[in-house]
């Protein structure tokens, strides 16, 4: 009798090892499985980001999200992407476009619009550009010259243009006291007026 309980007692824990062996064999098979899952997701992903040659900022936070979830380093996944980059001799098919370059651009062309050409010509319209912090000294001017005619009437004006995405505290700064004093040098060395042209938001 004993020998009976022994052999079931011995059965019965054969079953429960087995069935333990198991399912921990297949939470490791899930565990490699995700692993996996997500080594090549994050490699899917890199892939995409480097196909056109430049990381965005928005390319390296969804990078950096991505590899946080998958409980991998966001740093690696980043430095394997400029590392892909820097090797890259292909001319990338995109470029980092300034937003707000882009916008006060796009306000002095709305500013430039509300002239009309019966009575005003445009003599100047500085083009800011720049690179590494060296620019033309005509980038110092107003933005837009124009020229006023009436009949035998000529009259030079300067616009300044100043376009911000919002206001802060109720408030806009569109200058500072350097470049006031630079606007007032060029309103009496050129006997032309300067306007400011402030735009807000869209």
């Amino acid at each position: 009798m004993i020998g009976i309980v022994m052999m079931i007692a011995g059965l019965i824990l054969l079953v429960a090892g087995y069935l333990t062996f198991s399912s921990q064999q297949k939470k490791e098979d899930k565990a490699n499985t995700t692993a996996q899952v997500s080594t090549e997701s994050m490699a899917g992903i890199i892939q995409a980001v480097t196909a056109d040659g430049i990381l965005t900022k928005k390319e390296k936070t969804i990078v950096e999200q991505t590899a946080t979830k998958y409980n991998l380093d966001p740093k690696l996944a980043i430095d394997q992407i400029n590392q892909i980059l820097s090797t890259d001799e292909m001319e990338a098919e995109t470029e980092i476009i300034d937003q707000s370059k882009r916008k006060g651009d796009d306000f002095e062309k709305f500013i430039i619009k509300k002239f009309n050409k019966k009575f005003f010509t445009i003599k100047q319209w500085a083009s800011d550009k720049y690179v590494d912090g060296i620019y033309s000294v005509e980038n110092q001017q107003p933005d837009i010259i124009v020229e006023f005619h009436l009949r035998d009437y000529i009259k030079k004006v300067a616009i300044e243009c100043k376009w911000r995405s919002s206001f802060f505290q109720g408030s806009v700064q569109f200058s500072y006291d350097d470049q006031l004093k630079r606007y007032k040098e060029f309103e009496q060395k050129e006997d032309i007026d300067i306007y400011i042209a402030l735009g807000i938001g869209g």
